[in-house]
């Protein structure tokens, strides 16, 4: 499908768009070649657009490079997708304006985005921030296993909108949803620089998240809350860890 480091950013976008469109209905795995592959704009990954299982891997988190070049939305945008895998590479942004590394949130059809697993990648930053790193609002039962995560917020785990984030390809869900549960971690996570809710990870009203060897660290000027645990509703308190 012509995605290569050769390749301009809209080129390998067009390469994305044919590579989509001739999923099987089984799915399909999709090897992406060593080098920096640039890209101006997000990945579609959602339901809908992809219906099949998709995996896509590169050659390794310090080999294959994923550069979002341009665009104001997210690097992957699962919204509403199931059964996708991402791995063996880095996701990076070098865009101004870019929300999240990977998108995961139920739609407006009441689609999560679950059974998803990320695994040996890194998402960081580039020339410029992704707002967060992983994303997940309403989304459950997915995995990510030897992930580094380095962004202002490096994971976000949420059962509403908590930063109004929007997907470019589909109505993302409105008000409370599910309680984000049944969530796996086995990844690093780390503060870069101050975020709206100064802390590596934020977690809003979430139920049955498991991190397994996890290493939180902040590296902000003012060495912002490794964890911040927040319930939004009227009276509540935050605890911060």
């Amino acid at each position: 499908f012509d995605i290569a480091p050769s390749r301009t950013a809209a080129q390998n976008i067009t390469g994305w768009n044919l590579l989509k469109a001739a999923l099987p209905a089984s799915g399909a795995e999709s090897v992406f070649p060593p080098g920096t592959l640039q890209f101006n704009g997000p990945l579609d990954m959602t339901e809908g657009v992809v219906d099949a299982p998709l995996w896509i891997h590169g050659a390794g988190p310090y080999a294959t490079v994923i550069s979002i070049t341009g665009g104001s939305g997210h690097g992957f945008d699962l919204t509403g997708g199931n059964y996708r895998k991402i791995s063996d590479l880095t996701l990076q942004a070098d865009a101004v304006g870019l929300l999240a590394g990977v998108f995961m949130s139920r739609d407006s059809a009441g689609r999560e985005s679950s059974f998803n697993r990320l695994e040996r990648m890194r998402i960081i930053n580039g020339t410029n921030d992704w707002s967060v790193a992983l994303y997940m609002y309403g989304a459950e039962s997915n995995v990510t296993d030897h992930v580094i995560l380095a962004a202002p917020i490096s994971l976000a785990v949420t059962s509403t909108n908590l930063y109004s984030f929007t997907s470019t390809f589909k109505t993302v869900a409105s008000g409370g949803q599910s309680t984000s549960y049944d969530q796996f971690f086995t990844s690093t996570f780390i503060q870069r620089s101050a975020g709206s809710d100064d802390a590596a990870i934020v977690l809003n009203q979430i139920d049955s998240l498991s991190f397994y060897s996890p290493l939180i660290t902040t590296r902000t000027a003012a060495l912002g809350s490794a964890i911040k645990v927040r319930q939004s509703t009227a009276g509540s308190q935050e605890l911060l860890l």
